[in-house]
């Protein structure tokens, strides 16, 4: 279920593994564009007329850089624990100031460039033994992330500078594992063979074989993961799916 066009989300695990390597202004580069979903140009033109504190947004000035656009972006509590950390390092004196208020800059304040990006991102690729993908994908990072989440779709096109819903699904990268989740068949602690054994499942009964999935629920608990001793049908995909045909047994 990988997009066609638009570029990829990175996984968690690469997510980890790269920053890992990056330089610091790069982890903070990345890092603040999953939680925005701001772009590349707009990440690098950011100023500190266009953080909104008091709404918790953030507003490029004339819209995104590339269409023009509105954008209001989630100003989150890592985004602006990142804005605080290069605060405070350019009062004591660690991150030379930028003549134009760039919040984003190299550690002597000059601006940091697009093929530094492109250079140090290939570099990350190499070290950290990921699939190739360009900073422009931490936008798709961002989106399936919200879609995961929930998060209304009108939402999600305003934070993210849409104003069509084909471009904004262009950026989408859901995978088999998030349908399973959304109908409540895998959940965080279930182990990696009931994952690919209820993949396999769904992808069978979503194309009109076997029978509805059936797997140990885990139960998030102020104890931690708590399995249930018993497999079950969710409900939801017990009801969605009790009319469709009698030879299915759900």
């Amino acid at each position: 279920m990988r997009v066609k066009k638009g570029g990829r989300a990175l996984t968690v695990e690469e997510r980890a593994k790269v920053l890992a390597v990056y330089p610091k202004w790069l982890a903070r580069l990345a890092e603040f564009a999953t939680e925005t979903c701001l772009s590349e140009g707009d990440l690098l033109r950011l100023i500190d007329d266009m953080i909104d504190r008091k709404f918790r947004v953030v507003v490029p000035e004339g819209g995104r850089m590339k269409t023009e656009s509105e954008q209001a972006s989630p100003l989150t509590d890592r985004a602006l624990e990142i804005l605080d950390e290069i605060k405070r390092e350019k009062r004591s004196g660690a991150v030379g100031a930028n003549v134009n208020g760039l919040i984003f800059t190299r550690d002597d304040g000059r601006p940091i460039t697009r093929s530094m990006i492109s250079d140090a991102i290939q570099k990350a690729v190499r070290e950290a033994g990921v699939k190739k993908y360009r900073i422009h994908d931490y936008r798709n990072t961002a989106l399936t992330d919200r879609a995961r989440q929930g998060v209304n779709v009108d939402i999600a096109m305003k934070a993210s500078g849409h104003s069509s819903v084909q471009m904004h699904k262009r950026y989408l990268d859901l995978q088999r594992e998030d349908i399973a989740k959304a109908f409540g068949l895998l959940q965080d602690g279930n182990t990696a063979k009931e994952r690919k054994k209820v993949e396999s499942q769904v992808a069978d009964f979503t194309n009109g074989e076997g029978r509805c999935p059936v797997v140990p629920l885990v139960f998030k608990t102020s104890l931690g993961a708590v399995r249930s001793p018993e497999g079950s049908t969710p409900s939801l995909l017990r009801q969605r799916y009790a009319k469709s045909s009698s030879t299915r047994d759900c």
